[in-house]
Order: structure tokens, then C-alpha cells, then sequence
């Protein structure tokens, strides 16, 4: 019996990691004695929304194997995407005490933190993570995100030249190959930065933010400072090439100013509003930038917010679309862009 039931989790897990939630819950609550499958039954309700019900059963999983990290881990990812930091950061300190020398606990607790504000923390976890494993490929990677949320562009470009020499990052890796180009980008290393999508094109979004850093670096090297404005709010806000649902909320961050962006377009238009007309509107469209940008008039639809923004009304609409994908990528209000197809001939004149 107990053989049966075994075999039965290892099944579920299987639908689980399958995305088959409904079949592996049925397998599951027929078995669901050990803090094995609570743990299971637990992250199944998690991805089919029900909150509640994960977090009890994460909690009885805890309570069936009490010095078991992975439930309490689950449970502070929770805290933290409800915005409860203190109790998220309760939970991970008892799973960093639990296991000192487990160094990708390290970074992955690392990247929560630097989401929360916990700085120097976090960084005293990636120093000891790399103090104890180095040459690790995933805590490297992990250590990357991390210094990319600090903005340690320095630390993040020799982690980068690390992974380059080392390992052969993937083309679906497009987080990693992001904050690669973002560092050599930042410290001026224009064909590194290029260098790092070099030869992956067949991932659509990789290929389109490699793209978008070739444009970004002609408009600083050509002074066009509107057009670099472009293009640095896009790289600075690329959650919304990921999925629909990212998408989405990008869109509705537009509604508010945010002073952690260096410029961040505002509207004073209603969304709803922006959208339908977005949708007759006639779009001038940007060439050679890898994707569809569009430029749209739209007088008086939003002002130029974020640290560095001087709050001038904007009368423009840049919309970005990916050729596969005709709904909004993410746009926003600006300032009119001009084609870089200039810039381009200007590049291949000087050639």
C-alpha cells in the first residue's frame, strides 16, 4: 500500500510538472499523508489560485516535517507577493539558519531581498554565496539579478565576464542575457553589449531586446537624446515582453508617476480612452528597431515623469508590438520620435 501510494506522488509530481493541476490533485488528495505530497498539494493550489488553501497546506506540511525548508520557502514567496515583507523575511531567516551552507539559498533569498529594499543584506548573502561555491553557474546568474536590482554595474560586469568565458548562456535565458547587455551598456562597453546576443535570434524575445539595445546604442553614439529616451524607458521596463498578464499591468504603471524610473511617462487621459483611440489612430511607424514602435499624436495626453523628468506635457503615444503579437507590448506618453533609419544610413555612410 504504501509502495502504491509512493508511486502515485511521483506520478502527480509528473502531472504537475506538466501543468496537468486538475489530474494531479486528484492523485494527490488521495494520498496525502506525508509532508511530501502536503508540500505538493500545496503548490498545486498555488497555481490554480487558490491562496488560502496553498498557505494551510504548506503550513501542514511544515508541521508533518518541521526542519523542511521547501514548504517555508513557499510560504515567504507568498508574504512577499502580498506585499508582506516583514513575514516573508521571517520565514527566510529560518531556512538561511536551518541551511548555513547551502550557497543558491543564498542568492535566491538574495534576490528577494534586493526586491525589498534589503540591500546591504542581500549583498552579504551573493558575497557569501560566492565565498562558497564560485564557480557556480546558477548562483553567478543569481548573483547577476541581484547587483542588477543594487545597480552595481561594476560587480555586475565581472560576473558577466565571468559567465562569458565559463558558460554558454542559452538563448531563452533573456533575464540573464538582460542584465548582462545592461552592464556593459552602462559602463560603456557598447560591442559587448551587442556581443551578448550574438547568434540567438531564435527566441523572439531575446532577439527583440537584442535589437533594442543595437538602437539604444546608435541613438547615444548618433545625440539623438529623444530617441535615446525612447528606448531606455522600453529597456527599463521590459516585464511586459514576458507575458499578458505583465503586459497588462505595465500598461496601468503609466496611470501613476513612478520616481524609481529616470523618465517614466504619465497620462492625464483616462486608459480606456488611450486605448480606443490608439486602435484608429494613424501610427507612424519606426523603422530598423527589430520590433513594430509606433509613433501616435495624441495632444496633450500625458507629462514626463520619473527622478529625472522635467514634467513638460507630452503629446505623443509610443506603442511598441511585437510582429507575432498585435496587442500593445507595453506604450506610453512621449515626446515625437523621428525614424532611425537616419541614423542607420549615417552608420553606413561613415562604413
Amino acid at each position: 500500500m504504501a509502495s502504491l501510494q509512493k508511486k502515485n506522488i511521483v506520478l502527480a509530481k509528473m502531472l504537475y510538472d506538466q501543468k496537468k493541476y486538475k489530474e494531479a490533485e486528484s492523485l494527490v488528495i488521495e494520498n496525502i499523508k506525508t509532508a511530501e505530497s502536503k508540500f505538493l498539494m500545496g503548490k498545486i493550489c498555488l497555481n490554480t489560485n487558490r491562496i488560502e488553501k496553498a498557505k494551510d497546506w504548506l503550513e501542514e506540511a511544515i508541521l508533518t516535517q518541521g526542519k523542511w525548508i521547501a514548504p517555508r520557502m513557499e510560504l515567504a514567496k507568498i508574504s512577499f507577493d502580498e506585499g508582506k515583507y516583514k513575514d516573508a523575511k521571517r520565514e527566510f531567516e529560518v531556512c538561511l539558519k536551518r541551511e548555513p551552507q547551502n550557497a543558491i539559498l543564498k542568492t535566491t533569498v538574495a534576490k528577494y531581498y534586493s526586491q525589498m529594499g534589503e540591500n546591504e543584506e542581500a549583498e552579504k548573502l551573493v558575497i557569501k554565496a560566492l565565498n562558497l561555491d564560485p564557480d557556480n553557474e546558477k548562483i553567478l546568474k543569481d548573483a547577476l539579478l541581484v547587483y542588477d536590482n543594487l545597480q552595481d554595474y561594476k560587480k555586475m560586469y565581472r560576473i558577466s565576464e565571468k559567465l562569458n568565458k565559463y558558460y554558454n548562456i542559452k538563448s531563452d535565458e533573456y533575464k540573464v542575457l538582460e542584465c548582462m547587455a545592461r552592464a556593459y551598456f552602462s559602463l560603456e562597453k557598447y560591442d559587448k553589449a551587442l556581443n551578448v546576443f550574438e547568434g540567438k535570434t531564435d527566441n523572439y524575445i531575446t532577439n527583440t531586446i537584442g535589437r533594442l539595445y543595437k538602437q539604444r546604442i546608435y541613438s547615444v553614439l548618433y545625440k539623438d537624446k529623444e530617441q535615446a529616451k525612447i528606448y531606455q524607458e522600453i529597456l527599463d521596463n521590459l516585464e511586459p515582453l514576458y507575458s499578458e498578464e505583465a503586459r497588462l499591468k505595465h500598461i496601468q504603471k503609466h496611470t501613476q508617476n513612478d520616481l524609481t524610473k529616470k523618465i517614466h511617462g504619465v497620462f492625464t487621459i483616462d486608459l480606456g480612452e488611450v486605448l480606443d483611440r490608439v486602435k484608429t489612430a494613424e501610427k507612424i511607424k519606426q523603422k530598423g528597431n527589430g520590433c513594430d514602435l509606433y509613433c501616435i499624436q495624441m495632444d496633450g495626453c500625458g507629462y514626463e515623469g520619473g527622478s529625472q523628468g522635467d514634467g513638460h506635457i507630452l503629446n505623443y503615444v509610443t506603442l511598441l508590438t511585437l510582429p507575432d503579437i498585435p496587442k500593445p507590448v507595453t506604450l506610453f506618453p512621449s515626446d515625437k520620435i523621428q525614424s532611425i533609419s537616419r541614423l542607420q544610413d549615417q552608420k553606413d555612410e561613415e562604413r
